[in-house]
């Protein structure tokens, strides 16, 4: 191919004309279907068969006859002063039955009120609002029959439990004056539907009359009320159903086609002075007058299925036979005729041309497009340089719009312009402006290609997702951390875990709810599939850690090792095993550590006791030897008399240890029965009344009427009370009163002593039944310290438990202790 040749065909100059053919080619063939479907628009599938069809037998004539028609039909069966007279007629009824509603509706409300006032005033015997300051000024009937009302009610309750007793219906009504004023402020709803028709049956609903009635009215004025609401909206509804003023306008606008019509109120509106009398002279015409109808020349659909002719006073409709007057009938048969010059096969055999040609010479334009006669390489355009995706958005934004501006502008000029040189030039243009936009993105989307470059690519999408993927990726790497545990780091990871789940879950469930609303089921099923499928996975991941975190907890309930050998467990219950096993190790150690210490202690105890016992004997019995002496020295009597003083002291010592010794190791045979309670309870008492009196205490016994029976051993807890009372001996303050008391608590007997100590009680309770512990801390009383301690581990072994209450300087000292259950 020569140089000059070659310029030519890659010169702008071609691929313009090459451009500029197509889209005319590709316009022609638009303007050559749209022929074509004009054609179908008048005769429909006749067009197919090359037959012809009548003007008024074409579907948009007939579409625009029924419009008409029945514009004029509901002119012609107006008759408002029917419709007026119907429900002038209804108002009695309505009113009377809305006014017995309202008056039932009072009276129940009165009722009501009442009803609220004798229960509030009974339950609560407390100041109401329908107790007033003077007596209420209503008097009751003769024949009411009388009830009981207690004699301390207010005079207003008393009156409404009479009408109570002998009201019902409306005979509250003349009782309002009982009721609190604010709940006449109150109102009722009422509702009824106003029936009848134009020729007076009651089978239809002219309207519904709708009223709030406060109860402030009485049956003298909400006659009047109601009325007057029922003639307001009565009104309202004759006027709603007025001529259209649309509908007149447009019959006035009709020229070729002739009408007159009247209505039942004598109304007239036409376009003629008076119905012809040669109607038969024309092809097409209707004429009703009551029963009375007659339709000539629209055979091929009835009037009488779609509309009830019948129904109007007087109506007349006819075509004028030349068309000739401007309206829409007009324009309409001038687009029928310039119809029914086309053909089908002419207009398929133009538009396969125009087509085919248009296409080739698009494909030439398209293979010429980034070309140039000096370069084998596609060069690109600037336009091409934009995003794909957005090039593409921006091409079908924009022939969307036009597709939008020429469809707003087909709808004002189809009725008067169809198929005028206005219309034509109008459907050129846009098609030719969207063939420019599309041939363009086209031709762009070609040179990329040729140019080697992916069209993905070199989209705003594509961009976007390689960013995001980077960020993500650096995100995750440096985010990645924060889930491998550290201590300290449960709580984050724990709030970062609920965030992703809540906002994974939150975001499945708006794509949920907008594909479901959308009815786009497949991507919905898909959705919900991933929602199951995502929280089902989070509750088996959820699940799994509960189950070895039960795993640990149970171990460590037990102080038994925490066996995770070979499972896959999170790395935060990893370290919590590894702490609580190192935890139990220690405080197994420390338990066996302690239980020893305590067993060397109690045998130590033991041991120390009965090798005192030996020599302590010994000693007693010399003293005693040494007493019965005829020893004649004063000083040495004395002596002797410390030495058996002493002894005996410690006699008794040694037998609190060794008993304390064997009550806190339950080293202690039971011999349990059913006991008396307040029998040893006197026991006690009579044994320690003389020392108590010693002291100038007063003690006082509160003995029940039904003494609670105990299942325990009698020595052992008869132990227990004499300690309480020998605590009360040592320590009570001289000139006091003990108290002592034996009641039943529950399932429990319990035996209750107090008294007011001579010394300050600063120790806490607890520590009173410990060993060796007393609350004289400077020991100028007698005792040991052991006496509680005794008594708190003899309780323990039958059951029962000793608690010590100190308020001040009163010492208070409860023993539970569990009931016979054969009692």
């Amino acid at each position: 191919m020569g140089t000059r040749l070659k310029k030519f065909k890659f010169s702008i100059f071609t691929k313009i004309f090459c451009w500029l053919i197509a889209i005319v080619m590709l316009c022609f063939a638009f303007s050559v279907a749209f022929k074509g479907c004009v054609g179908i628009y008048f005769s429909g599938e006749k067009f197919f068969l090359g037959e012809s069809v009548s003007f008024y037998e074409s579907y948009p004539v007939k579409a625009q006859i029924k419009s008409d028609f029945h514009d004029a039909l509901s002119f012609a069966s107006q008759n408002r002063t029917q419709y007026k007279t119907a429900v002038a007629e209804r108002k009695e009824a309505v009113v009377g039955e809305l006014k017995e509603e309202f008056l039932n509706a009072k009276a129940d409300m009165i009722k009501q009120e009442l009803e609220y006032a004798v229960e509030d005033f009974s339950e609560n015997k407390a100041e109401v609002y329908y107790i007033y300051d003077t007596e209420p000024d209503v008097s009751l009937p003769e024949d009411f029959k009388e009830i009981y009302v207690p004699s301390d009610y207010p005079e207003s309750i008393r009156t409404a439990m009479q009408v109570l007793a002998n009201c019902e219906g409306q005979e509250y009504l003349q009782f309002e004056k009982l009721v609190r004023t604010s709940a006449f402020e109150e109102s009722v709803a009422l509702r009824k539907d106003v029936y009848s028709t134009a020729d007076g049956s009651d089978n239809e609903v002219l309207f519904s009359f709708d009223i709030d009635i406060d109860y402030s009215y009485t049956e003298e004025t909400v006659e009047a009320y109601i009325s007057d609401c029922y003639d307001e909206q009565a009104q309202d509804y004759l006027s709603s159903i007025t001529y259209s003023d649309s509908a007149e306008y447009r019959l006035e606008e009709l020229k070729n086609l002739k009408y007159y019509i009247e209505n039942f109120d004598g109304e007239v509106l036409s376009n003629i002075e008076k119905i012809p009398s040669n109607l038969s002279n024309y092809s097409h015409y209707i004429l009703s007058s009551g029963d009375n109808v007659k339709i000539v020349g629209f055979d091929s659909y009835s009037f009488e299925d779609d509309f009830e002719i019948q129904s109007c006073k007087k109506l007349c409709i006819y075509f004028e036979n030349d068309f000739k007057e401007a309206d829409v009938y007009c324009n309409l048969y001038k687009s029928y005729t310039l119809s029914q010059t086309y053909s089908f096969d002419v207009c398929l055999t133009e538009l396969i041309v125009f087509l085919l040609f248009g296409v080739l010479v698009l494909v030439v334009w398209l293979g010429l497009c980034g070309k140039k006669y000096n370069s084998e390489r596609c060069e690109i355009a600037f336009i091409d340089k934009v995003p794909n995706d957005l090039h593409t958005l921006l091409t079908c934004a924009a022939v969307g719009g036009l597709t939008y501006v020429f469809a707003c502008f087909a709808y004002e000029l189809v009725e008067y312009y169809f198929l005028t040189d206005i219309f034509f030039v109008a459907t050129l243009s846009y098609a030719g402006t969207c063939l420019v936009l599309l041939t363009e993105w086209l031709a762009s989307a070609v040179r990329t290609k040729k140019a080697g470059l992916s069209y993905f690519k070199n989209t705003l999408v594509f961009q976007l997702l390689s960013t995001a993927f980077r960020v993500l990726k650096k995100f995750v790497k440096a985010t990645s951390a924060v889930f491998l545990y550290k201590p300290r780091r449960i709580k984050k990871q724990a709030i970062l875990c609920l965030a992703g789940y809540v906002f994974v879950n939150l975001v499945v469930l708006i794509l949920c709810t907008h594909f479901s609303l959308g009815y786009n089921v497949g991507l919905a099923v898909l959705t919900i599939a991933f929602f199951i499928g995502f929280n089902v996975f989070v509750a088996y991941v959820f699940l799994r850690f509960t189950k070895y975190l039960d795993i640990i907890v149970s171990a460590s309930d037990g102080i038994e090792p925490v066996d995770l050998e070979g499972k896959k467990v999170p790395d935060v219950l990893v370290h919590l095993a590894d702490n609580i096993n190192k935890g139990n190790q220690k405080l197994r150690t420390a338990i066996d550590e302690a239980v020893k210490n305590e067993q060397m202690k109690t045998q130590l105890i033991t041991n120390v006791s009965h090798d005192l016992k030996t020599p302590l004997t010994s000693l007693i019995n010399y003293s005693d030897l040494l007493q019965k002496s005829d020893i004649e020295d004063a000083d040495a009597k004395k002596y002797i008399d410390v030495i058996n003083k002493q002894s005996d002291k410690l006699k008794h010592l040694v037998e609190d240890l060794i008993e304390a010794s064997k009550a806190s190791t339950g080293n202690v045979t039971l011999n349990c029965s059913p006991l008396n309670l307040s029998e040893l309870a006197v026991q006690a008492i009579v044994e320690f009344t003389p020392d108590l009196e010693k002291n100038r205490n007063v003690l006082r016994f509160d003995e029940p009427e039904i003494s609670p029976v105990i299942f325990g051993d009698g020595t052992k807890i008869y132990r227990v009370i004499s300690n309480l009372f020998g605590n009360v001996k040592k320590y009570s303050a001289p000139g006091t009163r003990v108290y002592v008391s034996v009641y039943r608590d529950g399932n429990y007997g319990c035996f209750e002593i107090k008294n007011i100590s001579s010394e300050p009680l600063n120790i806490p309770a607890e520590r009173l039944t410990e060993r060796f512990v007393r609350g004289d801390e400077a020991r100028t009383n007698e005792g040991n310290g052991l006496g509680l301690s005794i008594a708190r581990d003899l309780c323990r072994l039958q059951r029962g438990e000793l608690k010590i209450a100190i308020d001040g300087d009163l010492f208070k000292a409860t023993v539970k202790l569990p009931l016979n259950e054969q009692a």
